[in-house]
C-alpha cells in the first residue's frame, strides 16, 4: 500500500526546493520577491485608498484615490521586497565567506 506523505514533509521539501532555486538564480528570486510584495501592496493600497477616499469625500473621492493609492503602495512594497531579498543574499554570501 502506498504511503501518504506527511503534510509537514511535503511542505519542508517544497520550501527547501524554493531556497535552492533562489540560490541558483538570484535575479529570478528578486523578481519573485518584487511580484509578491507588489501583489500584497496592491491589495493593501486598494483597501487603504478606498477607506480613506470614503472617509474624506464619499464615493466620488474614493473612485479617484483608490487606484492611486493601490499603485503607490504596490510600487513601494515591490521595491522593498526586491531590496530585502538582495540584502539577505548579500548577508548570506558574506557569512559564507567569513566561515570559509
Amino acid at each position: 500500500m502506498p504511503r501518504n506523505p506527511d503534510y509537514t514533509e511535503v511542505l519542508l521539501e517544497g520550501r527547501q526546493q524554493a531556497i535552492d532555486n533562489n540560490r541558483r538564480n538570484p535575479g529570478q528570486a528578486m523578481l519573485r520577491a518584487a511580484a509578491g510584495g507588489g501583489g500584497l501592496g496592491l491589495s493593501l493600497g486598494a483597501t487603504v485608498g478606498l477607506i480613506a477616499g470614503l472617509a474624506i469625500g464619499g464615493i466620488k473621492k474614493a473612485a479617484v484615490v483608490t487606484p492611486r493609492a493601490a499603485a503607490a503602495v504596490a510600487t513601494l512594497m515591490g521595491s522593498f521586497s526586491a531590496f530585502d531579498c538582495n540584502r539577505a543574499r548579500i548577508k548570506r554570501e558574506a557569512a559564507a565567506e567569513a566561515a570559509a
